[in-house]
């Protein structure tokens, strides 16, 4: 009877695993980690999470230009649709703020500051139930001020607004958990 009951406990915790990774598909995830890297870059250029917030809706922020060393930052907050194609993919859109500096560590000031909003296009491809590819690009509107020095004399501020329809593709690798 001892024995009867431990296969029974086995082929049941067998089948129990069986059915919840039938339930688990690439679909499913409510949180998402992404790293940007753009072509011809070496390393990281971004860092982006992502929450779900309802069934398409996700909420997202992300930390760009990650170059600390040289001075260079930036922050986004906004929000992300997301609709499921074939094979696959998604399709993603959304709306976001953001935000960049270049501090100049031989001034030690900030040299340029924007602020903007931009309009993330693009698509992922899950590779696996957890691991995503993707491709991004983001056309913005934004108002830009820089401070220019002329050998050594005093600053001037340069202050005016600009349209990027096209900043390139960055990839992104991803996690959904």
């Amino acid at each position: 009877m001892k024995k009867l009951s431990i296969i029974l406990a086995v082929v049941l915790s067998f089948s129990l695993i069986q059915v919840n990774a039938q339930k688990s598909n690439w679909k499913d995830g409510s949180n998402e980690i992404n790293i940007g890297v753009k072509p011809f870059h070496f390393g990281p250029t971004s860092l982006m999470y992502k929450a779900k917030v309802s069934n398409k809706n996700w909420v997202r922020i992300g930390i760009t230009d990650l170059r600390f060393r040289e001075g260079e930052s930036g922050l986004r907050l906004g929000i992300e649709k997301q609709r499921n194609l074939a094979m696959r993919t998604r399709l993603i859109y959304g709306l976001e703020a953001g935000t960049y500096f270049n501090y100049d560590k031989i001034d030690d000031s900030i040299a340029e500051y924007s602020v903007d909003l931009g309009i993330p296009l693009g698509f992922q491809f899950h590779l696996t139930k957890r691991i995503l590819f993707g491709l991004e690009s983001r056309p913005s509107v934004g108002l830009y001020e820089s401070y220019i020095s002329e050998d050594g004399g005093p600053r001037e501020t340069n202050v005016g607004t600009g349209i990027s329809v096209f900043n390139g593709i960055k990839g992104t690798i991803g996690y959904r958990f």
